[in-house]
């Protein structure tokens, strides 16, 4: 009979004292393992799986100063560095709510609690390993952006295998609403809630029907969710965001309160709470979540300048601006490197300072993100923009406001709500014709630049029309319209003249920004499977 045996397999461990480093190697060597790596804490395991790929991860939760086992696990998933067929197993001695819910949310394949005995670790991780296995045609297929053949895996393993059935299931429905094929994700997911009601189903389904704007149905949906099974975390984000959308902002801010009840170790989760209380002008609760972000986000990849941006904004409506001078000063600090952080930390700087009555400091600082904004236009959101352009037109700078505001309906030309509010901003300083005929000639600037692209690749001029887009992508990384047509100029090379690697990472990227807004679209839909199917081609 074979042994079974971890030879062969490519293992890190990550633990902050030197003795359970030492314990769990001996462990690992006992069962086989022969390739095995240490690191004492969050920062020098990231690095390690920058350079390696690793089979298996076992990571402490309390790692010490830095990051925590959560927040690997969570900048893991985010970059992509583990893949599909590897392990992530959290090993912990803490058994509290918080962080049990936390490190969840990011799912590792397993928790193991101290101490370990060897035939747990054994039988823990030769089940994970032999689950790995049954799926390694799919996972193999979904590392290589291979999709299409992803599900036809599935279906071939399904009718092979019904004892893997569920997470097969599952893992289709995941690939269809990455392919933006909803119809048939949410038929998937329909026809197996007729049968049972299966927790992951129904989140699927809500998520399927947010993207189908049908968010009455998905509330309904996502409301059972809850109710059947509070401790699924994520069915109370994606209902907070239906909410949004049916502009129930104070019932979208409530569900977000419950979900940190259970869940608080969530930076995005406690950002958004703010970004919900701020707007429904409840300053307390703002106040209390903005720094709630900051504390949970110390060593996290998606701490960044909102939170900080946030906070300051609330204490200066709740009349304590000169709290929020030190948040400035923080944010100069800590976000020195990136100029989009920069021109938010400048532009939050003359909002404290024109509330101190700082006319001049708060004019400096507005003048300094404008800077910022003509150096890289590219790094400058619509929201972003438009809310320095508000500055601007408050100290009398009405050109520089143009130019934001131009910058903003650049890249949301078709967006109602973004042309309702700069024809507010317009209206606001007596200037409402001049707002209107922005809007009209910003539409019809981004539809001539549009029609130019398409024309010259109906020409069969398709590197021009690549260039065009390109620039066009760069200036307005938010217009999905210009981000559908360079995808679509750059697969229509390939499948005319040949795939190249190059060009196959230019289109996801353009296809990734549309799938983060509308992953129902029909023509992402057609051009992710074009693409999928180019990468399995290679």
């Amino acid at each position: 009979m074979e042994i079974w045996s971890l030879r062969g397999k490519k293992i890190l461990v990550v633990d902050d004292l030197p003795d359970m480093r030492t314990m769990l190697r001996t462990l690992l060597v006992s069962l086989g393992a022969e390739d095995i790596k240490t690191a004492k804490d969050g920062d020098q395991a990231m690095t390690m799986m920058e350079t390696n790929k690793f089979d298996i991860v076992l990571c402490d939760y309390n790692l010490g100063d830095g990051k925590d086992g959560q927040q690997v696990l969570e900048e893991v998933r985010h970059r992509g560095l583990l893949p599909y067929a590897a392990l992530f197993v959290m090993i912990t001695a803490e058994t509290s709510t918080p962080m049990v819910m936390g490190a969840a949310e990011y799912s590792p394949d397993d928790y193991i609690s101290k101490p370990i005995p060897k035939a747990t670790l054994q039988t823990r991780l030769r089940k994970l390993l032999d689950k790995k296995e049954r799926l390694r045609p799919v996972l193999h297929a979904m590392q290589q952006r291979s999709y299409t053949t992803a599900l036809t895996q599935c279906d071939i393993l399904i009718e092979q295998d019904p004892s893997n059935r569920f997470d097969l299931l599952r893992l289709k429905g995941e690939l269809l609403l990455t392919m933006g094929e909803c119809e048939k994700a949410k038929a998937l997911y329909e026809a197996l809630l007729e049968v049972r009601e299966v927790p992951w189903a129904m989140l699927g389904l809500g998520k399927t029907l947010y993207y189908l704007q049908q968010y009455d149905i998905a509330a309904d949906w996502l409301r059972r969710l809850i109710d059947s099974h509070p401790m699924v975390i994520a069915a109370y984000d994606w209902l907070s965001m239906v909410l949004e959308k049916q502009y129930d902002y104070k019932g979208a801010q409530e569900v977000l309160a419950k979900a940190l009840e259970r869940s608080p170790k969530s930076i995005l989760r406690q950002r958004r709470h703010g970004e919900m209380a701020y707007r429904n002008e409840d300053l307390n609760v703002a106040e209390r979540a903005f720094k709630l972000a900051m504390r949970v986000g110390k060593g996290s990849c998606f701490r960044g300048p909102a939170e900080f941006a946030g906070l300051a904004r609330t204490l200066v409506k709740k009349d304590a601006a000169v709290e929020a001078v030190k948040l400035v000063d923080t944010m100069t600090r800590e976000f020195r490197d990136d100029p989009a952080a920069q021109l938010q930390t400048s532009l939050v700087d003359s909002v404290v300072q024109q509330a101190l009555g700082n006319a001049e400091l708060s004019q400096q600082a507005a003048g300094r993100a404008i800077e910022l904004f003509q150096r890289h236009p590219d790094k400058v959101g619509s929201d972003t923009a438009m809310d320095l352009a508000e500055v601007c037109f408050h100290q009398g700078n009405a050109d520089a406001a143009r130019d934001l505001l131009r910058h903003a309906l650049r890249n949301q030309h078709e967006d109602t709500v973004t042309q309702k509010r700069v024809r507010e901003m317009f209206n606001e300083v007596g200037l409402a014709e001049e707002g209107q005929a922005l809007i009209e000639a910003t539409a019809q600037e981004v539809l001539g630049i549009n029609n130019r692209g398409v024309r010259l690749a109906q020409e069969g001029k398709l590197e021009e029309s690549i260039r065009l887009f390109e620039q066009a992508a760069t200036a307005m990384p938010e217009n999905m319209t210009i981000n559908l047509n360079a995808a679509q100029s750059l697969v229509m090379f390939m499948r005319e003249r040949g795939v190249t690697q190059s060009y196959l990472n230019k289109a996801e990227i353009y296809l990734n920004r549309v799938q983060a807004v509308d992953v129902a679209n029909t023509k992402y839909q057609k051009l992710k499977e074009l693409l999928s199917h180019m990468v399995a081609s290679q």
